[in-house]
């Protein structure tokens, strides 16, 4: 074997000739997959790519980095050759959009496609804005115009995947990024009155407080108020025009005295404003007030306070005349009563029944009406929280000059006062009658936005744009605190009390709450 001499073109040149001069023989080419027809038609480093497709297998064209052509089988009439290049960006320049792809003609030389195929192109992450998305589209010749083609993205690999029904030039534009679709169902965040609540008014809307502004659903009717016995309860159902995450339910007469009601709020009855519905039904009961007429009663002979309404139990105290004991409910000879009973150390609400005939019900207290601006009074000189309203009623505790207590009724010379203070043993609340001689009015009534300041003492304060006021809700009150979290931002009517002496917030005055209405 002679090797010539000179440039390197030359000498692969002879090697070629001396190999087919001894005869042999060249690598045979690599059989193509079961199943797919040829190689997959990629040129590495070109921009153009021709391969004969079969109509039996699936056939893939691809320009690396660029598209991938996929033509399943059974989609094609016969053989076909099919061609796929890159074209230059000024094709692109009539869609007046932001080009993020290489512009790829896909063409049949020869045959046809009966169904769809799927292209997938490449585009650049990078040149995509912050609120875009990329999207894929097709040339159309016959409109003269680029259409918008469904497309599936991979954000990890950055492509996208459009199945098409016909071929042409293809490519990637960066669009404005669709807004994020709400998916989050509305909840039930507070209702009024709270779950098993007791000694509810008879004559006021019942309110649901919904976590966003929410529409009728499918049926606002859906929404019922029930008593025990299943009944539905004629009631107006509407949406608040000042807040529509208020639902109010009117009943069209006073409910009962001392009865228990249940409301019904389905999945359906409730959306947001896209359209989401409740997860799930929700439900709620509640207690209305005993009738005043027959609220209190008065032992007449001494009987025992038993545990069940049966003549043969035992009895868990002794009632002597003269105990006064609240009515339940009557079952049968029995009433069931609650009654405030002394341990030794304090007196412990205690629940049993009594035979009807050894209790006389007491003359109706005259009842004042709770006047926003008369609600709470001020202890001005001590005095003794008793029992009932006489000076020889049994002290349940001394009231102390700067007490606050609440107003509940006048009865005489007394007033039926209610008073939370804190024990050992935590906040305990106290009803009985104190003086009128030795209570003041101090209730004010303020208007302005609640919000929740956090910091070293996390707290509610109540803004009027003049000034700034902390909140104080009862501890035990967690209705009220409810209502201050569902009305956050909004504007609201509270009636409270002001608290005297420097306040530890490092805000405005301490007002206590005693009361939380939303103006609308």
């Amino acid at each position: 074997m002679v090797l010539c001499k000179g440039r390197r073109g030359s000498l692969l040149t002879a090697v070629f000739v001396v190999i087919i001069a001894l005869g042999l023989a060249l690598p045979a080419a690599a059989a193509p997959e079961a199943g797919v027809s040829g190689s997959n038609g990629t040129l590495p480093g070109n921009d153009k790519v021709e391969k004969i497709l079969s109509p039996a297998a699936l056939n893939i064209m691809e320009i690396p980095d660029t598209v991938r052509l996929e033509v399943p089988a059974g989609v094609l009439a016969g053989n076909a050759a099919c061609s796929v290049s890159v074209l230059g960006d000024a094709e692109a320049k009539s869609s007046r959009m932001l080009l993020v792809s290489r512009v790829v003609d896909i063409t049949m030389k020869s045959g046809s496609i009966t169904g769809n195929v799927y292209v997938t192109l490449y585009y650049g992450k990078q040149t995509l804005g912050r609120y875009q998305d990329p999207a894929v589209f097709r040339y159309d010749t016959g409109q003269n115009r680029w259409v918008l083609l469904e497309g599936t993205i991979d954000y990890g690999k950055g492509t996208i995947t459009a199945e098409a029904e016909r071929l042409g030039v293809f490519a990637v534009f960066a669009v404005a990024g669709l807004p994020e679709v709400d998916k989050t169902a509305p909840k039930v965040k507070a209702t009024n009155p709270v779950i098993d609540a007791v000694d509810v008014p008879v004559d006021e809307a019942i309110t649901i407080v919904f976590s966003e502004d929410v529409q009728i659903g499918e049926t606002l009717s859906g929404i019922v108020l029930r008593n025990v016995a299943c009944e539905d309860v004629q009631a107006d159902v509407a949406i608040s025009e000042g807040d529509r995450r208020l639902v109010y339910i009117r009943p069209v007469k006073s409910l009962e005295y001392d009865a228990d009601y249940y409301v019904y709020i389905p999945a359906e009855a409730i959306k947001d404003t896209a359209g989401n519905s409740l997860q799930e039904m929700y439900t709620f009961n509640f207690k209305t007030r005993p009738d005043p007429e027959t609220d209190y009663y008065q032992v007449v002979k001494s009987t025992y306070l038993k545990a069940y309404p049966s003549p043969t139990d035992a009895g868990i105290a002794v009632l002597k005349p003269g105990n006064r004991v609240r009515r339940i409910r009557t079952l049968d000879d029995y009433h069931e009563v609650s009654v405030n009973l002394w341990t030794g150390k304090q007196y412990k609400s205690t629940t049993g029944f009594v035979l009807r005939n050894t209790v006389k019900r007491l003359k109706p207290e005259s009842t004042a009406p709770q006047n926003p601006e008369a609600m709470v009074y001020l202890v001005a000189q001590p005095a003794q929280l008793r029992m009932s309203a006489s000076s020889d009623g049994r002290v349940l505790i001394p009231l102390l000059a700067g007490y606050k207590v609440r107003y509940l009724a006048a009865s005489g010379d007394y007033c039926k006062v209610s008073i939370t203070i804190r024990t050992r043993e935590g906040y305990k609340n106290y009803v009985g009658y104190a003086p009128k001689s030795c209570l003041k009015d101090v209730t004010v009534m303020v208007s302005g936005v609640p919000d929740w300041i956090t910091g070293e003492k996390p707290h509610w304060e109540l803004q009027t744009g003049t000034a700034a006021y902390v909140l104080m809700p009862n501890p035990v009150d967690s209705a009220t605190k409810a209502m201050l979290q569902s009305c956050k931002g909004r504007k609201v009517s509270i009636t409270g009390y002001f608290y005297e002496g420097p306040s530890n917030y490092g805000g405005g005055p301490i007002l206590g709450v005693l009361r939380l209405d939303l103006i609308e």
